[in-house]
């Protein structure tokens, strides 16, 4: 039995993957994740909501390797501050009128925050 070897993923940083190999900038809020859009037009992203400090946002390597996954794709970080349901709700609003915006990765502090966010966005 033959075993099938996958050909290797050529990672070389290019224009269809501009963070193959650094950190993508981290968004602030709904404009900052704008920002990132009108830089890269014709791409899809995720963007991934979280509350963090600057060395929680260092820490994170989703902001490089979720960025090698496919091409003309951003997995953009955007910090959103825990508490900040009016930001939230903006954000859940602009990005399901989206059609660039393929899902939305969200990390709140907390199961409790997370209800609250998830009831006042609806």
């Amino acid at each position: 039995m033959s075993k099938e070897v996958l050909p290797e993923l050529d990672l070389e940083q290019s224009s269809e993957r501009p963070f193959a190999h650094t950190k993508i900038p981290v968004a602030r809020g709904y404009d900052g994740f704008q920002e990132i859009q009108e830089q890269f037009p014709g791409f899809t992203f995720t963007p991934y909501l979280a509350d963090k400090d600057e060395g929680g946002w260092d820490a994170s390597t989703s902001r490089v390797y979720m960025n090698q996954v496919l091409p003309n794709f951003l997995y953009v970080p955007v910090n959103i501050p825990g508490g900040d349901t009016a930001g939230l709700t903006e954000f859940f609003d602009a990005a399901a009128a989206d059609p660039s915006v393929a899902a939305i990765n969200i990390t709140p502090p907390d199961f409790a925050t997370f209800e609250r966010l998830v009831a006042a966005a609806s």
